[in-house]
């Protein structure tokens, strides 16, 4: 499999897995639903971790696209400084969510406040996301950097 295809197939578990996770908990709060929230750190420690594979993917198909035409050089730079910030966050924050699941730690007065602030942190890493994955998106496409797309040469036949 092509590097650039690798990484489009593992990248977005953990930008719509975390999102998703992170929804999960917010309504298990509000509805006072342990299994929902439950179900919510489950798949956000899951999906979270999966930013590892995406990182280790994006590395190599910097390496295939860095030299193509139509490549943006510093949107490169900036995707990959971004994931790199990303995956630092997440698997952080997917450490705190799986800690959260051990009933000793969850279940405590210091488990509510570990809580908060996992909220904010992954609150944090889900726009991170959202915001990185944008920018792997301006790579190869230059309309969503405010560009005009490269035309291909029309042939007219005589």
């Amino acid at each position: 499999m092509h590097p650039v295809q690798a990484h489009m197939l593992v990248n977005h578990l953990p930008i719509i897995g975390t999102a998703i996770g992170l929804m999960l908990v917010v309504v298990g709060m509000m509805r006072r639903n342990d299994a929902l929230k439950r179900a919510g750190l489950i798949i956000y420690t899951v999906m979270g971790l999966a930013v590892i594979p995406a990182t280790i993917t994006g590395d190599e198909a910097e390496h295939a696209v860095e030299h193509v035409v139509g490549v943006s050089e510093p949107v490169l730079e900036a995707h990959e400084e971004g994931g790199e910030r990303l995956r630092n966050i997440m698997v952080g924050t997917a450490i705190i969510s799986g800690l959260l699941l051990i009933p000793v730690i969850g279940e405590q007065k210091s488990g509510s406040f570990l809580l908060g602030m996992w909220l904010v942190a992954a609150s944090i890493a889900c726009v991170m996301a959202i915001n990185v994955g944008h920018q792997g998106g301006q790579i190869r496409r230059p309309e969503l950097r405010g560009e005009q797309p490269m035309q291909q040469p029309t042939h007219s036949n005589p």
